[in-house]
């Protein structure tokens, strides 16, 4: 039951730092002026690469001779770029991040280094080699130490392999959300039933992130198109899946057209491969697609690792309470939901973060929560940057809502500590 927008030059060209959950220290990007080579089509697990196999790195365009730097502190295990075709050249650097043990692969570059000395991260350690049309860093990133057969390789090799943006942002933990929005009533076109908008903001070096939640109706919203940036990795997974069968996807460009899972309730999660500029943002829209179909500016990963927000929240699912919907599809439970109540899953082990969509009505001013613990709850509108308050809900308080009509409310729980369990959310006048 269904119980959920240029930085100045010398910014740009300024080593990236970005935070990661490891230890809260910082990891440079090696190629900061850098963008995904040929609309993002080679990132990490993709099979649609030059090659056979799965893409055990991301490749990051740029001009021959570009500096490359090193992402973290480390020791020269390997350099073959005096003599290796650059098709094969690469260094490997054996890096601490952050208290984490990884190989990165710097492929398709010169360097001078020489074997078992150190690099500091943010040391140029070479540059990139000229490649007609295809100049190129290949960014791989190895648990263990692998010289040969770095490019791309079978589904075992693979799992010897982690994504580089995952790394960048700690496992795919996100410092910050900016939104959530709904499609919860697709056979109607409005905002909240067949499509929506989250409004992303800077947050300086960070990515940005944002949900939507959908109901599936086969022949009606098999997916969705959505658009607004350029860049993206996106998790999709059913509303109480805790992400044990979430799929992942990396978007080229924009518009793309993400593949809902075959159930009913989705839960959509987007974060954005680089930084939004200074001062600037991103209105992200999505919109039901009546038949899901392959779209070449989205890349299926073989793999991925649940999104986590604010402090390392597992990222629970979302919720909607849109007024102006009918969600009146189904004729069992499910009918109803995403209107005037809703449901968010929470986890035992795991501290959880959640959020629901909601609007501000004569019928629905207020929301009363049903849950097993007590919560944070923090509320703003849905075009704010920052929060405007926090407040600890326990089991029956009222949220009542201040003057606006979309408002979006967070969630954030500790660890249960037992199955099953959910924070139900009503509306009351």
């Amino acid at each position: 039951m269904k119980v959920l927008k240029q930085l100045l030059l010398v910014l740009a060209l300024m080593p990236v730092m970005i935070s990661s959950s490891y230890s809260g220290s910082s990891i440079v990007h090696p190629f900061s002026s850098g963008r995904l080579l040929d609309g993002d089509r080679c990132h990490f697990g993709t099979t649609n690469c030059v090659g056979n196999g799965y893409h055990l790195g991301v490749d990051l365009m740029g001009v021959a001779e570009s500096g490359v730097l090193s992402m973290c502190d480390g020791i020269v295990k390997h350099n073959n770029t005096a003599s290796a075709t650059t098709w094969n050249s690469k260094v490997i650097i054996e890096h601490d991040c952050n208290g984490k043990k990884v190989f990165g692969i710097y492929g398709h570059i010169s360097s001078s280094l020489i074997e078992d000395t150190p690099v500091d991260a943010g040391q140029e350690i070479g540059t990139i080699k000229a490649w007609t049309g295809n100049s190129h860093l290949h960014m791989g990133i190895s648990t263990i130490y692998i010289e040969n057969y770095w490019g791309y390789g079978s589904k075992k090799r693979l799992s010897n392999f982690m994504d580089f943006n995952d790394l960048l942002t700690g496992l795919n933990t996100v410092p910050y959300f900016d939104g959530t929005g709904s499609l919860i009533d697709p056979q109607n076109d409005c905002y909240g039933c067949s499509k929506d908008s989250v409004m992303l903001h800077s947050h300086g070096q960070q990515p940005s992130a944002g949900f939507f939640q959908v109901f599936r109706i086969p022949g009606v919203c098999e997916a969705v198109e959505l658009e607004g940036l350029t860049y993206a990795d996106i998790e999709v997974r059913s509303w109480n899946s805790y992400g044990t069968e979430s799929e992942y996807y990396t978007l080229n460009s924009l518009p793309a057209v993400v593949p809902l899972k075959n159930t009913s309730w989705n839960l959509i999660a987007f974060k954005t491969v680089s930084p939004i500029p200074l001062e600037q943002t991103r209105t992200v829209t999505a919109s039901c697609v009546a038949q899901t179909y392959n779209d070449p500016n989205v890349s299926k990963k073989s793999s991925g690792t649940p999104m986590r927000f604010d402090e390392d929240y597992f990222w629970g699912g979302n919720g909607s309470l849109i007024r102006g919907s009918n969600n009146q599809y189904s004729n069992d439970t499910q009918a109803g939901y995403g209107r005037d109540r809703d449901s968010v899953v929470l986890l035992r082990n795991e501290k959880t973060l959640s959020v629901f969509q909601t609007t501000n009505t004569d019928s629905c001013g207020s929301v009363r929560f049903t849950t097993p613990i007590p919560f944070s709850l923090s509320w703003k509108l849905w075009d704010e940057k920052n929060w405007r308050g926090t407040i600890i809900i326990n089991n029956g308080n009222k949220f009542t809502f201040p003057d606006g009509y979309w408002w979006i409310l967070k969630v954030k729980a500790p660890a249960t500590g037992a199955n099953n369990t959910q924070v139900y959310a009503v509306c009351e006048p």
